[in-house]
């Protein structure tokens, strides 16, 4: 089902590159990322050795640039670039210490996304899209073991990517208003869920002193599923329904 999704929209993409554009629309974005057990982004916790683990994802964010070309009266291609960092917390507890150490790791999205609107007016436009979302990831994280001292218990964390690029699905509902400039703005939610887990945390408590034994270790699957609140600039667009006549331009 996941490689039959690719194809539909990579087929899309192609279909829309051919497409005689009726307009085309750039911008910027920027999308405060929202945690939500909701989406399987919750704490997960577990036990080892007498140890506590605490896995929990707060807020981050995501922003950079978007493309529309509006191929048809209510259909678009929607594109993007943008950088994503999510941001965790660990907490790890035992019979004599509770500690937390916040971590993260970025990425870069590609959306493709097959958008349709509803017009309210002549400014206003309800719109949704739905797609894939590409997660492209290039590096592991080595976070240095932490501590303060030997009196208290010494932890370390690595994360390691599953692959290189993980499509997943992406959706957005919002409202475009045109403003009287010719750019107009946006404001909506958007849902990314990945087909599967984008990292994985290897964390270690160990002794807090020399040789540093370790007394638990544990895995946890970092999915990178999220909701955001999505907030959108686009620029001028270009008006390929307007057509040169006397005395100006005017619509088809």
């Amino acid at each position: 089902m996941r490689i039959g999704l690719t194809w539909t929209f990579l087929l899309l993409l192609g279909l829309g590159s051919y497409a005689q554009p009726y307009t085309l629309t750039g911008g910027f974005q920027v999308k405060p990322i929202l945690a939500s057990s909701f989406l399987r982004t919750g704490p997960q916790t577990d036990s080892v050795n007498f140890s506590r683990f605490t896995v929990t994802q707060t807020p981050g964010f995501s922003l950079g640039f978007t493309l529309k070309n509006q191929f048809k009266e209510r259909l678009s291609l929607e594109f993007g670039l943008l950088m994503s960092q999510r941001n965790f917390r660990l907490a790890i507890s035992d019979s004599t210490m509770n500690k937390t150490s916040d971590f993260r790791f970025n990425s870069f999205e590609i959306p493709v996304l097959l958008q349709t609107r509803v017009s309210l007016n002549k400014t206003n436009d309800l719109q949704g899209a739905i797609g894939l979302n590409f997660n492209l990831t290039n590096r592991d994280y080595n976070y240095p073991a932490l501590t303060a001292g030997l009196s208290e218990a010494y932890y370390k964390n690595y994360l390691s990517r599953h692959f290189g690029i993980m499509p997943g699905i992406m959706g957005n509902l919002g409202w475009q208003k045109e403003l009287k400039n010719g750019h107009s703005t946006y404001i909506g939610a958007s849902l990314s869920l990945p087909f599967s887990w984008l990292y994985k945390a290897y964390v270690t408590h160990q002794d807090d002193l020399p040789p540093f034994a370790p007394k638990a270790q544990k895995q946890f699957d970092l999915r990178g599923n999220y909701l955001t609140l999505d907030l959108r600039y686009y620029l001028i667009k270009d008006r390929t329904d307007l057509v040169y006549k006397p005395g100006g331009y005017g619509e088809y």
